[in-house]
């Protein structure tokens, strides 16, 4: 399955997810934009959790990175991630033709 199959199939089963967290009050200070960073989060940590193990090197990246990138820049990771992944599996290689230089001696029949 590719990244797009993938994430379409990923954010119709989590996509209702975020809907079922009880809302903040309208007074919180900071708590409600504190949750959608955890869900956001989340959601990018199971996202990536569900990749097949070809993608390790690039989820180890997203996941540790510094600050949490965007669902967008994951997407946009793996997509060329699976570019430089598939260009890498279906280059074929180029035929080496293999020549024998022959040199013939000269005899010095004096």
């Amino acid at each position: 399955m590719s990244i797009e199959e993938y994430y379409t199939a990923f954010d119709r089963l989590m996509g209702p997810f975020p809907s079922m967290v009880p809302k903040c009050d309208n007074g919180c200070s900071g708590c409600c934009a504190n949750k959608d960073k955890f869900i956001e989060k989340f959601l990018i940590y199971q996202l990536c959790h569900g990749l097949r193990a070809d993608f390790e090197s690039i989820r180890k990246q997203l996941l540790n990175a510094p600050t949490t990138p965007s669902i967008g820049d994951v997407l946009s990771a793996l997509i060329a991630e699976e570019t430089r992944l598939a260009s890498q599996f279906s280059s074929v290689p180029i035929p080496v033709s293999h020549s024998v230089l022959a040199a013939s001696q000269k005899t010095n029949a004096a």
